[in-house]
Order: C-alpha cells, then structure tokens, then sequence
C-alpha cells in the first residue's frame, strides 16, 4: 500500500496464469471495453498456443477454445471485441486476420494488410459502427490503416504511408488509431518513430478522408520548451475527454523524461505538458476511474524499474512507485497490450520479460483507489512524507518473479508425474563446468588455435556453402539489414528484430521458428558474406555486444536448468557452436582481441562442450545427432579444456563416424525421407571430411568420397527442369545450390553442375530414368537438353520407401510432374514442425499427398520389421519407362501402382490397386493436388481438362477404368475436411486445389487415370 496525499491508492500485481491456473506462457491478448460507460467489463481473452482461454469473471473462472481448425494452427496475438459481440482476431506468424463469432466460429477471412495492429489503442469502433485499425512492421514497405464499414466483412485502405523500406519512407509504422467517444465520426491516428515520421491525423468522417495535424504548438502557459516538437507525436496510448485529449509519450523528448500531453480536443495541435513523467518511455494509460488514470513505463532507458504515475482530474503526474526489473534487461514490460480501462479496480496486462512470472506473460492488477479529494477532484496531490520523490518505493507485488535458484526453476516447469528437468545429466554438467571453471580466459595459444586450425581450406568452403545455399542477392539484402541494426528472423525476410530492441531472455518473437533462427546465431551468415564480398567487418561488428549478451544471459545455472526460449534446443545448441567457431575467425581477422570481445568464451566452450558430451542430451542417428558430433569434435579440436579436451575429441570422433555411416545408405541418399535433408546433410558430410582432414583424423565406417559422389548424382537426377526439389516429404520449394569446392572433378558434382546450369555446364548424365530402389525414389525425365530446351522438358518422380521416421509422411506412391516450365502435379509440403497444428497433420498425411487413401485407417509411420514397400520393378523399352510399386502403409491392406510414361506421345499412366485382406467395406479416396494458378474444369465424360498458367499447354485427366463414382474438387477447404492447400515453406501455407476420385462402401479401390498434354485453343 503506498500513500498519497488527497488520496489512497494499493496496487497489487500477481501473475494471472499462476493464480488461475492457465498453462505456462499464457499471454494477454484482449481485455473487453464497454465503449459506453467508457470501463472495462468483465471478460478477458488470454492466449496458448492455438488455445484461447475467455473468462466472464475477470479471470476467476475460464473456458478453454481451440481455435487451431481455422488459425490453420497458428497461435492468436490480437484479438478486438465489437459492439454486436463478434471478434477481429490476428494470428502470430501469418498474419491472418480473421472475423469469428461469439463463439469463435469462423465468420470470413478478410482480406486486409499483411501486418498486425500493434496494441490495445491501435484499433476502435466508433458510434456508426465504423471499424479501423493501424499497421504495425518495423521494416516494410508501406502502412496504412485499414477501414471496415459492414462490421468486418470487408476492408479497404483508408490512409496509407510509404514506410521504412520504401525509398522515402513517410513513417514508420502507426501507432495509435482511436474513435473520439464525444465527437461522432471523428478519428484520431498516430505514427512513429523517429523525427518526422511522429505524425498525427484527424479524420471528421469515419476515415473517407484525413487532415494531417501540424508540428505542434505549446501553449503559453507550458513550462518546457521542446526543440523538437514532433517528438510529442510519438505515444501508444490515449483517452479522450470533453475538453481535452491526454497522452503519455513514447519518447523522452529530448528532455531525458517522458510527459504527460494535454491537447484541446477540436486543435490538437495545441499542447501543453500536464508534467513530466519518469526516465523511461511510457507504453500504457489505464483509466481507473472517472478523470483518474494509471500511467505505466516500460524499462529500457532505466533498467532498474518499471515506472508508475497517477493521474487524476487536474492532470498532473505524481510517481506513486517503481515496478523493480530484477532481469536486467530490456523491457517492454506491457507492450501497449493491456487494459484500456479497469472494471471495479481490477484490469490486466502482458508481462515482458515476465517481471511478475518468468513463465507466463499475463498480470492481474488490482487498484484500491478511494478518492478523499475535493468534489471536484481538481486539487494538487503531493507524495506523502513517507514516499521519496526522488526514489519511490517499489510497488507491493504478490508472486514477482524472483530469480529462483537452478532446482527450484526446475521443478516449476515439471508437469506432474514426469521426469524432474533438473535430473538431466546435461545440465548437472553444464552447472558443474560454472560452478568449477566460470571465469578463466581465453589464451593467445587459443586464439592461434582458432585462426589456424580452422584452416583457410574449411573456413572458406563453409562461407561458400552458406552463401550457396542463400544466394547472393539475399544474402545482400539480409547483410544490409544487419549494417541497419536489423536482423532477419525469417528465411523470406519478411520478419525481422531490431537488434537494439531484442534482448536475450526475454521471450523474443512467439513464433518457434523464429526463436530457433536467432538461437543458432544464423546472423552470423550475413557476417560471412560481407567478409566474402566485401573484405570488411562492419557486420561483425554490430554483432559483437549482442552475441556477447547471450554469453551473460544464458550462462547461469537458471537457463540451462529452466531451459527457456529454446536456449538449449538440441539442434540449436549445435548450429551455435559451429557458428561461433566461424564467427571468431572473423574477430581475428579483423584484428579484435577475443578477450575483450568475448569475455566469457571459454564459459561459453566448456559449457556447449559439457552439455553436448552428455548422453541424454545427444539425439543420436538424424540430422541433429549428425550437426551436435561435428560441433563437439570441432570445439574439442580447437580449444584446450584441460583433461576434458581428449575424451570430448574422441566422443565427437566416434559420434560423427557413426552419424555418417547411419545418414546416407549404400546409394549415397540420406535416409530421412526429403530430398531437401539430403541436399542440407550432403553439404554437411563435405564440410565433415574437410574438419576431419585439417585435424588429421579419417572415418573408418564408411568411404566419404565415395557416399559424396552417389549424393551428388541422386541430386543431378532429382532436380527438376526449373531448378528446384521435388517436394517430397519436408521440402522446401526453392532453387538448389550447392557449393561444389573442392570436390568438382567428381562425376556425381558434373552431373549436378550440367542441371544447375539449364545443360551450359558439366556433363549430361547418361541416363534418363534413374531408380533408387533402397532409397525409395525414381525419377523420368523427357529430355535434357540445354537452356530454354532443358527447362520446359517432362520430369515424372515418384516417391515409396521407409528407411526412418524422421521427416515421414504418409506418402507412399506419391508423384510429381513438372513440364512446360510448370508445375501440374504437386506436393503437400512442411508448413511447420508442429506436430499437433492440425494443417500439418494434414500435410503428413496420406489425404495431403497424390495417392489412395483408405479412409479410417490411418497409416502406419512405424518402420516396418517384415513386409517393407517400395519399388517392385522397372524397365525402359523403345521410350516406354513403366515403374511398378507396392506399399504396406495402411495396416490390412495392400497399394498397388504403376507408373508408365510414353515419351514420344507424352503420356501419362497412373494404375491403382487398393486391396484388404479382410472382407471389409470401406470408403476409398484417390487425391491428386494441383497449384492454384490453374482453371480446372471437370467433364461429364469422366475427364478432367486443367489449362495452365501461361506454357500454352493443358492438362487432359482421362479415368479409363475403375470403380470410381464420383469426381470433386475442393480449393481452400476447412476443418474438419480439410482438402485444397500446399506449403511451398516454412511458414506458408497456400491454397490449391484437390481433385477427389471417391469409391464409398467398396472392398478394394482401382483406377486407371491417363494424363495427356495438349495446346490450349
């Protein structure tokens, strides 16, 4: 309880999630507004996952909602309440806006920008109905404010701004766009963030039009002059009142204090200064009770505490206490998402980087306010004696998130009846290497070590692997970005973090991919491509205080018993070492000392080389096992750990011998079921027998040039006309690259080089039919040819066999076909890892791959122990290639298919054969997917016609037998039927089209389709 003078006021702040049992990392996400008594009401929405949590009792009791079926699983962020009770809600990584029921029932999608709005006062509803928001990216193109006049069926772009990656950027992004409550149609909108991108806006008429308010003018009566006006344009949050409207700013205005805006509410751009606020920027303005307000701070400016300012009636700010930042670090603390207005004292808001709850990003507040002062409440308030101006006490919290020891964090995360965290031997080893060695320095005979023993030879073929499998335009644009400050996040760049603002332990971006980026260190690319290109170091650089900072946050026994943020993902922890080696060469290159840039390296090594030596943290025989022993064998071989070193060597020794002669099998194919794995671990095991050369040590398990050289071939005959993958499995749709150093004289590379080059380069394989039966892959091919000739040809691939678990889908018997420079037959792709987002279950599934599935059965991922499918025979004759295979992946039943594909007439044939061997009926579907840019046309003979995009050619689908009784196609189709989409990357998810050959209550499926090219009139 703090005093005031005049008045009484208590706050009391607990961590939501705890006391309501929610799940850990719960997030705050909306609390309801009554925009006629101008309060808060008693309905909160809390976020998990693609769970939303509503409350009707102000968090006493809640139900839960799994909004996955129409998110497409993507987690919920924002989330606005309208009038008639239906919601606009936007998720996390897409981006989709969405407008749902009361009940969270899908109403539309609507087709709006592609940004979130930033917090609570960035979107309203006015007294017409009218509905806007405002943008919010840090780097884009353009931002507007987008406008709904039917309730949010529909938007259009009401006001739009070139912004910072534009080439005259206008504003940033907007920050602020509210209804005036006494003035109907009247809107207010606000951008940011640095000079004159502070702008403001009035519209009269519900958005059809807008008048910029000028640079603004104090009045007479204020007593601090500001040199740079606009600045006072820069806040997050503002309420109106019938005479004035008040503000808190978002900006320090030169002035080394926030303040308190008080602007007529018909002239805004009259202002005067009610009083300076604290050292911090201000992000919230609650109302909690008639002309009385909560002002509250992030912490970045002050690191110490979070500030809070009561205002009352005669708007004048008094500090009534300081939320203490026990983190250290940067802290956004309510990110503009909280509460507009309290209900009977109580309202709530985000938590970054979790000061009340380290688990969990939502607070309840609870505010005893009395009002003792005169009737009209206009008088000064003045701290009692008790409260220190120039030091307020701290707030009472109840469950302020003090930092626990290690086992204490530990048991918090523990669900009942599972294993205690803390028992794991990689982080009793992790601790131990703290608590014994933390603080020596790196040596000078370390530093040589690093600069020799990462010789020239393996340093500069990693640069060129990277900057490959990039490519060189983005891999410019990604290092431009990170000379700004920026850091790229998303493989598109279309996410990125400014690396001022991110701060290592705080929760960081809420998409687990994103999280995974920045945790590998993957911004270390951009370091090694400005090195590559350009010989200079500025990029380095600016990445120096930021990995530094990892080194103090995530060097503690509380991350690695906790765990937190993906900080000790297995395969993140791997990637980061491999990239810190790299990243040290570049100091040294530059000329830097390593102890004074890297403080805590030998922290940094003994820790990663204790955690990754331990067994239970090894995921031994995939891709992760393979990249956590290269990282342990080239920590090992590079820094002197004392008695450690030799056994880590010999550990990372004996694991990647084992790891490589598991990846790849007899034909040189990695095992896990993509060819995009294949390529990613083909370039691994390169750059493996390269470290193990430079270190003097060889693989006795396997012939490394040789398994390089049959990899290199299943690439040449993969790859299809236009460059890319066939996207089996998790692959990616994208252009191959792959960096050939020091290993292009093989045949397998000039193969490769021949198709990556249209046929200008290398050698024409011999062949054009090439089956990899153990692998499990065949591929046909047309023609080669060269240049324009090469890439319209025919390539047919198919895909049945079982070697791992890793990266499996249902997909025995898929095929692909690409021709004419496009594609006709398509995949389903990886969207996420997510296994439980219900589009990716989909996407795994046999109804999202190109087969027959036996609907109610689901398919076996189990490696089979007897009956194995794949590829029974093949043959070539006189241009004829006919491939038979045979697959067991549906339990009971056996899948039967022939491909046959006649050259010369360019056909087509697809024969299947569905059996039980049970006398079951059951209903049977064959699903052929299809890219969106084509008009399909069903006939009623039994065929399907689909023109192409732009080849001149279509696409003749003919059923000359089977028992097949009906046709469909379905595009974009929702839960709980899902049909209609693809995911050509991580992240994306695209529509297209389905086409369904149904056979209902039938006891075996069979079908013979024929596929014919023909011009299109």
């Amino acid at each position: 309880m703090i005093d005031i003078t005049g008045e009484t006021i208590g706050l009391k702040l607990t961590s939501a999630a705890a006391s309501c049992s929610l799940p850990v990392r719960s997030h705050f996400i909306e609390h309801v507004y009554d925009r006629d008594s101008r309060a808060g009401t008693d309905t909160v929405i809390v976020g998990h996952g693609s769970s939303l949590f509503v409350s009707h009792d102000l968090g006493a009791t809640w139900v839960r909602y799994d909004v996955g079926a129409i998110t497409h699983g993507e987690p919920v962020i924002r989330c606005f309440t309208l009038d008639n009770g239906n919601r606009v809600i936007q998720t996390g990584s897409t981006k989709q806006t969405l407008l749902v029921d009361a009940d969270w029932r899908l109403i539309c999608r609507c087709k709006t920008g592609p940004f979130n709005w930033h917090g609570t006062w960035s979107i309203d509803q006015s007294a017409s109905g009218t509905v806007m928001y405002g943008e919010y990216d840090r780097q884009a193109e353009t931002m507007a404010v987008w406008r709904s006049e039917d309730l949010g069926l529909s938007w259009k772009a009401s006001l739009t701004c070139r912004s910072r990656s534009s080439s005259l950027p206008e504003i940033r992004h907007f920050h602020t766009c509210q209804a005036d409550p006494f003035q109907p149609g009247r809107w207010v909108v606000s951008s940011g963030d640095y000079g004159a991108e502070n702008r403001l806006w009035v519209s009269e008429d519900d958005g059809g039009t807008w008048v910029e308010v000028a640079a603004p003018m104090l009045s007479l009566g204020s007593s601090v002059q500001l040199t740079q006006p606009r600045r006072a344009f820069r806040f997050t949050a503002i309420h109106f009142e019938p005479d004035v409207i008040i503000w808190p700013t978002d900006d320090t205005l030169g002035l080394g204090h926030a303040a308190l805006m008080i602007a007529e509410r018909r002239a805004p751009q009259t202002l005067r200064v009610g009083g300076l606020l604290g050292r911090n920027e201000m992000r919230a303005l609650v109302r909690i009770a008639d002309r009385a307000w909560l002002a509250i701070s992030e912490s970045k400016l002050d690191l110490e505490a979070v500030d809070l300012f009561m205002i009352r009636g005669n708007y004048t700010p008094i500090q009534i206490g300081r939320l203490p930042n026990h983190t250290g670090l940067h802290s956004a603390f309510t990110r503009t998402l909280c509460s507009k207005a309290a209900r009977s004292g109580v309202f709530f808001s985000y938590d970054d980087p979790g000061l009340i709850d380290s688990n969990c990003r939502f607070v309840r507040w609870q505010v005893n306010f009395r009002d003792a002062s005169p009737a009209h409440g206009h008088d000064k308030l003045v701290a009692s004696s008790n409260v220190r101006s120039d030091a307020p006490p701290p707030v009472e919290t109840t469950a302020v998130g003090t930092l626990p020891l290690p086992e204490e964090a530990s048991k918090r995360l523990v669900p009942a009846g599972k294993t205690n965290p803390a028992d794991k031997a990689w982080k009793r080893q992790g601790i131990a290497w703290l608590e014994n060695y933390a603080g020596r320095k790196v040596s000078t005979d370390a530093a040589r070590r690093v600069f020799e023993s990462v010789s020239r030879n393996i340093y500069n073929t990693y640069v060129t692997e990277q900057m490959s499998a990039l490519g060189q335009t983005q891999a410019g644009t990604r290092l431009a970005s990170v000379l700004e400050g920026h850091i790229f996040v998303t493989k598109d760049n279309r996410k990125s973090i400014r690396l001022s603002d991110f701060q290592w332990g705080s929760p960081g971006p809420e998409d687990r991919n994103q999280l995974w980026v920045l945790q590998q260190w993957l911004p270390v690319r951009e370091c090694l491509y400005e090195r590559a290109s350009a010989n200079t170091f500025g990029a380095t650089l600016m990445l120096v205080p930021w990995i530094r900072a990892w080194s103090d946050a995530n060097l503690t026994p509380d991350s690695l018993a906790s765990n937190r943020h993906l900080t000790w993902h297995d395969h993140a922890t791997a990637l980061r070492c491999i990239h810190l080696v790299y990243f040290l060469r570049l100091l040294l290159e530059a000329g830097r000392s390593l102890e004074e840039d890297f403080p805590r390296l030998l922290d940094f090594v003994g820790v990663h080389v204790s955690v990754l030596m331990s067994d239970d943290f090894y995921n031994r025989h995939n891709n992760h096992g393979f990249d956590q022993a290269l990282a342990l064998y080239l920590m090992a071989c590079i820094f002197d750990l004392g008695e450690l070193t030799d056994r880590a060597r010999l550990v990372g020794r004996e694991r990647l011998s084992e790891e490589i002669a598991v990846a790849f099998n007899e034909e040189g194919v990695h095992i896990e079921n993509s060819p995009d794995y294949h390529a990613i671990m083909l370039a691994r095991l390169v750059q493996a027998k390269k470290v193990f050369a430079a270190f003097g040590d060889k693989v006795e398990s396997v012939d490394i040039e040789n398994t390089i050289d049959k990899g290199l071939t299943f690439l040449a005959f993969a790859v299809r006309p236009d460059g890319r993958l066939p996207a089996f499995g998790d692959t990616e749709v994208k252009p191959l690259t792959f960096a050939l150093n020091g290993i292009r004289e093989s045949l397998g590379a000039k193969y490769l080089q021949y198709v990556l080059s249209a046929g200008n380069n290398g050698e024409e394989p011999p062949h054009l039919v090439r089956v990899f039966p153990k692998a499990g892959y065949a591929f046909i091919r047309e023609r080669w040819g060269r240049g324009a000739d090469f890439r319209t040809a025919i390539q047919v691939a198919v895909k049945c066999g079982f070697l791992s678990t890793f990266h499996r889908h249902d997909d025995d018997g898929a095929i692909v076909l690409h021709a004419f420079g496009e594609d006709w037959l398509i995949e389903s792709g990886i969207f996420n890892y997510q296994e439980q987002n219900i589009y990716r279950r989909y996407l795994r599934s046999s109804l999202g791959h190109n087969i027959v599935s036996v609907l109610g059965v689901d398919a076996s991922r189990r490696k089979p122990k007897s009956k194995i499918g794949g590829f029974v025979s093949w043959a070539t004759d006189k241009g004829l290639t006919e491939v038979k295979l045979r697959s067991f992946m549906f339990p009971r039943y056996v899948s039967e298919r022939q491909v046959r594909f006649d050259r010369s007439r360019r056909t087509l044939d697809l024969l299947d054969d569905v059996t039980g061997t049970t006398n079951e009926r059951r209903n049977f579907q064959l699903r052929l997917h299809l890219p969106a840019d084509k008009e399909i046309c069903i006939q009623k003979e039994r065929s399907v016609v689909v023109r192409g995009a732009h080849c001149g050619q279509s696409l003749r689908i003919s059923l000359l037998t089977g028992n097949i009784s009906e046709i469909t196609l379905a595009r974009a189709r929702e839960a709980p039927d899902i049909a209609g989409w693809t995911s050509p990357s991580i992240g994306r998810l695209e529509e297209a089209w389905t086409l369904i050959y149904e056979a209902p209550d039938v006891h075996s499926f069979e079908s013979h389709l024929r596929f014919e090219f023909e011009k299109t009139d």
